[in-house]
């Protein structure tokens, strides 16, 4: 065994006196040493277990972002092919209005000066 010299504060000392009973100053001081540095190594363990932990907790984290970003861009493409459908059907019914107000104007119209002297007024509802 190797010895070790260690100085207290006096409070410190007291406390290590009221705290041993009838252990020596030695036994006493080595258990508590020896008691701390288990303990640091049982938290090293727990630490590397924790390390460990969060590795996996952030791997799993990272998988889940990874999904909802490609869910994000799936909804983000279906929008802008629903946006591209709506523009083509509305371009649609757009000329489709047009040719329906032409339609209805020509239908509209009165009918030609030539057709008015060539027929009389009740054949113009003729078809």
């Amino acid at each position: 065994m190797k010895t070790i010299s260690i100085r207290f504060e006096d409070d410190v000392f007291k406390k290590i006196e009221k705290l041993r009973g009838t252990k020596s100053k030695s036994d006493f001081c080595r258990e508590i040493l020896e008691d701390n540095i288990d303990k640091n190594e049982d938290n090293s363990l727990q630490n590397e277990d924790n390390v460990k932990t969060l590795y996996k907790t952030e791997i799993a984290e990272n998988i889940t972002l990874k999904a909802d970003l490609q869910h994000s861009k799936e909804l983000l493409r279906a929008k802008d092919d629903l946006i591209k459908n709506l523009e083509s059907q509305n371009g649609f019914l757009i000329s489709e209005h047009d040719r329906l107000a032409r339609l209805n104007e020509r239908l509209l119209l009165s009918p030609a000066k030539e057709e008015i002297n060539t027929k009389s007024w009740w054949q113009f509802w003729k078809k």
